[in-house]
């Protein structure tokens, strides 16, 4: 841990370094949790075909705040909507920080259950270690699964999906075409390939141009009926 921080204040400077401690170390200090370190490909060990693989990304925990800051706008415009969220679905869920704030801050307002999907065996084991420590173990769900397959964990209407740029190519396409059935909300972090969900008739509801990667996001609501 300490020579990633120097490592990464080295390259990004010292104020990258504050908001990682603020956005992601605090977190696992906070819970006694492992979800701050960055895990690359060639550390993953993936339980799927290779085409899939080949498509995914490096391992790195969501920032806190853009949890937080997009859920609730999820919620406020479902609120506004008279409409009630289904469940939440995290789409390469990895140590599954986001599947705990989730619980923590937004548990009574989702129909469903709160469902993570990760590929990575070995990642799926420290998210299950994660969920346990903090005493969610029997209350969300961490699978070990491809994105792919998303549609198998809806189990209520107007599911919130949640993407941090965890694969790309003709994986989110495929993703996109599983979920063109079901309307539901989509949060995408990073969002490199926007220009497909353009194609494929969402609805654009808010976006932030952030200082990095990580709090870069968009929030989009797809209505199955139109798109």
């Amino acid at each position: 841990m300490i020579s990633f921080l120097m490592r990464i204040t080295r390259e990004r400077g010292l104020r990258f370094f504050r908001d990682y401690f603020v956005e992601a170390i605090w977190f696992d200090l906070r819970h006694r949790t492992d979800t701050a370190m960055r895990v690359t490909k060639d550390k993953q060990a993936p339980s799927v075909e290779s085409d899939i693989f080949d498509n995914g990304l490096l391992y790195v925990a969501s920032f806190t705040s853009v949890i937080t800051k997009t859920v609730g706008l999820v919620k406020a415009h479902c609120d506004q909507r008279s409409g009630q969220l289904g469940n939440f679905v995290d789409l390469g869920c990895g140590k599954g920080k986001t599947l705990i704030v989730v619980h923590e801050t937004f548990r009574n307002d989702f129909s469903g259950d709160i469902i993570g999907i990760e590929y990575d065996r070995n990642l799926v084991a420290i998210g299950h270690s994660n969920l346990k420590t903090c005493g969610l173990g029997d209350e969300v769900t961490l699978v070990e699964d491809t994105a792919v397959n998303v549609t198998r964990f809806i189990n209520a209407a107007v599911p919130v999906i949640y993407l941090y740029n965890s694969f790309q190519g003709e994986t989110l396409r495929a993703v996109l075409q599983k979920l063109s059935g079901v309307e539901h909300y989509l949060i995408y972090v990073d969002p490199v390939e926007a220009a497909l969900l353009s194609q494929r008739n969402y609805s654009e509801l808010y976006a932030n141009e952030g200082r990095y990667n990580a709090d870069s996001w968009k929030i989009y609501h797809y209505d199955a009926n139109v798109g």
